[in-house]
């Protein structure tokens, strides 16, 4: 009986489908996420900062959650005259969703009117935790340090260079 119960919904749905009842999207659709209020975003970014994982950070920053009120806009990792891609992986040392979660930090707290300098050398601190993660990673000793060495070079011209970006 529960088999021909399932059957007959699935029968039902594509038939409304069909028929131009239900469009596609509304029957696939995930439910539309509730407006925030200020300090309910102000939370949730925080915790997407400060509290998640730079792995959970990425997966969330996939989904796009609250998208209609976060800037999850990013230009990876940026130094004036290097590619992108360079930038983003030096010397093999993928500091990309570091950057990502350094940008969403920046222009979220710029969005929400958050920006001061106490509280950019908060994100730039988790910045540096966040490279710090990539490099702890490594097996090799040398490779470790320099990567720790790249990564307190990207800390320092983000603390320099960072309240104009």
């Amino acid at each position: 009986m529960g088999k021909r119960l399932a059957i007959g919904t699935i029968v039902t749905v594509l038939a409304s489908v069909f028929f131009g009842m239900l469009s596609p999207a509304s029957t696939l659709a995930a439910p539309a996420e509730k407006k925030l209020s200020q300090s309910e975003l102000q939370r949730v970014t925080d915790t997407y900062l400060f509290v998640r994982t730079l792995d959970h950070f990425g997966q969330i920053r996939q989904e796009r959650r609250h998208n209609a009120q976060l800037d999850w806009s990013t230009d990876d990792c940026t130094i004036p005259g290097v590619d992108k891609a360079t930038a983003s992986k030096p010397e093999g040392f993928n500091f990309t969703n570091p950057c990502r979660r350094h940008d969403f930090g920046y222009r979220n707290y710029r969005k929400q009117g958050r920006f001061t300098e106490e509280n950019r050398a908060k994100l730039d601190y988790e910045f540096a935790l966040d490279m710090r993660s990539i490099c702890d990673a490594e097996t090799d000793k040398v490779r470790k340090d320099r990567c720790v060495l790249i990564g307190i070079i990207y800390y320092k011209a983000v603390r320099k260079y960072g309240a104009a970006i």
